[in-house]
């Protein structure tokens, strides 16, 4: 977001380029299947994509996610694992240059949360900006580029040693 410069005129451009993923998913979503969550975000990005198009990269997407079987189930019926995987997946394919993500492995198990930060490491490589909070220290050394502790309302820079 180097190039975008925020002042009080372009609030709103700048704010949406913002993607927020709440701790408690279902805060979030808007329709009643997963499928349509995910419409909504590919129609956003890519407009020009045919129905065909749109419905395959879609399908696609759930399957990677372990969320095929779901694409027809409203996203409040699904498991909170699997919610947090659909509130992620509908973040990432928005294309937001930033991304906050509030305990973004929360209830996974250690699959679904490798590949979750997996396609969070992905975007930070091609320029997305991530910050994530997490209680999970292993986590967080493993995949942040810095580590803040808070103690005391107070952000204490955390250093890790990632020689072994």
């Amino acid at each position: 977001m180097k190039d975008l410069k925020f002042n009080s005129k372009n609030r709103k451009e700048w704010l949406s380029h913002i993607g927020l993923v709440f701790q408690d998913p279902s805060l979030q979503f808007l329709t009643t299947s997963c499928f349509d969550e995910l419409n909504i975000g590919v129609q956003a990005v890519y407009p020009e994509k045919t129905e065909e198009e749109t419905k395959k990269l879609i399908t696609n997407l759930l399957k990677r996610h372990n969320l095929e079987d779901q694409a027809s189930t409203s996203p409040w019926l699904l498991s909170q694992g699997q919610q947090r995987r659909l509130a992620v997946l509908c973040m990432l394919i928005k294309g937001q240059r930033l991304l906050l993500v509030d305990e973004p492995t929360y209830g996974q198990d250690k699959q679904n949360a490798l590949e979750i930060m997996n396609n969070l490491n992905e975007l930070r490589q091609d320029g997305t900006s991530i910050i994530f909070t997490s209680h999970d220290h292993d986590l967080v050394k493993h995949y942040a580029d810095r580590g803040y502790l808070l103690e005391n309302q107070e952000l204490i820079e955390v250093t890790y040693d990632r020689s072994h």
